[in-house]
C-alpha cells in the first residue's frame, strides 16, 4: 500500500517537521517521528545534506583562497593595527569570551522582559 504523491505520510503538514522545537514541545503526542528522514520525507533529507555539502564545499574553496592564495599587490602597502586598534579588538575579544563563558549576568539582565513575551513561559 503505497501512499499518492500528495499525500503526507503522518497525517501532518510538510513544513510541520521545519518548525522549531516548541511545536514539538506543544504536542508532545504528534512528535513520534521528529526527523525529515523518519516522517518520510527522505528527499528532503537528502537535500539538505548535498546543499550542506555545496555550502561547505564554496566556503572552505573561499577561505583559503582569501587566507592562503597569492597577496593582492593593491594590498601591499598595509600597515599592521595601530596600538588603539589592538587594544580595541583585545577588549572585544575578552568581552565575547566572558559573555560566553558566564553568561549568567547577561541573562539575569534581560530574563524579567523576555519572560514577558507571550508563549515563552507557561
Amino acid at each position: 500500500m503505497g501512499r499518492s504523491l500528495g499525500e503526507e505520510p503522518s497525517g501532518r503538514p510538510f513544513f510541520w517537521y521545519f518548525t522549531d522545537s516548541s511545536a514539538w514541545a506543544q504536542h508532545p503526542e504528534k512528535a513520534d517521528g521528529l526527523g525529515v528522514f523518519q516522517a518520510g520525507y527522505w528527499w528532503a533529507g537528502g537535500l539538505g545534506i548535498l546543499s550542506a555539502a555545496i555550502t561547505a564545499t564554496y566556503v572552505l574553496r573561499m577561505l583559503s583562497r582569501a587566507y592562503f592564495g597569492p597577496l593582492n599587490e593593491r594590498w601591499a602597502g598595509l600597515k599592521e593595527m595601530r596600538l588603539g586598534e589592538q587594544f580595541a579588538a583585545v577588549l572585544l575579544i575578552a568581552m565575547i569570551l566572558f559573555m560566553g563563558l558566564w553568561p549568567a549576568p547577561f541573562i539575569d539582565l534581560i530574563s524579567d522582559t523576555v519572560e514577558m513575551i507571550p508563549g515563552i513561559t507557561g
